[in-house]
């Protein structure tokens, strides 16, 4: 089950206690364009060192098996287009109740000023498609020099 995910520049996670710190945690974005670029009508690949951080834990607490699933994180554009997709396996250890998942993010795909969403979704081993559990707003300004 999904708990919680955040969009940061980086974290830590402290040995002992396995706690995390996020660091710089994002929820806008300005971007300067040259005025060439802005009237092109085409993606922007942005520089963006980032981590999307999600917490999961555990629907049935009695229940301590491996569980095995499928993770999308897909990043949406202002006007419902999917721009980016990215798709990974995760094991969810027989011993951990909770879990956490890290995405490092070196760029995205921009298109205009407005509000994306980084949508994550979830398919279990025996499931045909991916449920969505959670949406992530990011405001982006684009600005032309």
């Amino acid at each position: 089950m999904h708990v919680w995910t955040i969009l940061c520049s980086n974290n830590t996670v402290d040995r002992q206690s396995n706690n995390i710190s996020l660091f710089n945690v994002i929820e806008q974005l300005k971007v300067n364009v040259p005025n060439s670029e802005s009237k092109k009508n085409t993606k922007i690949n942005t520089i963006f060192p980032s981590q999307l951080v999600t917490l999961w834990k555990r629907s049935n607490l009695k229940d301590r098996s491996e569980i095995k699933a499928g993770v999308q994180v897909s990043f949406i554009g202002p006007d419902g287009v999917e721009l980016q997709n990215l798709k990974y396996d995760i094991k969810f250890p027989q011993e951990n109740r909770r879990m956490r998942f890290i995405v490092d993010m070196k760029n995205i795909l921009l298109s205009k000023t407005g509000e994306y969403y980084f949508v994550i979704s979830i398919k279990g081993a025996g499931d045909s498609g991916y449920e969505e559990v959670f949406r992530l707003p990011l405001e982006v300004h684009i600005v032309s020099d």
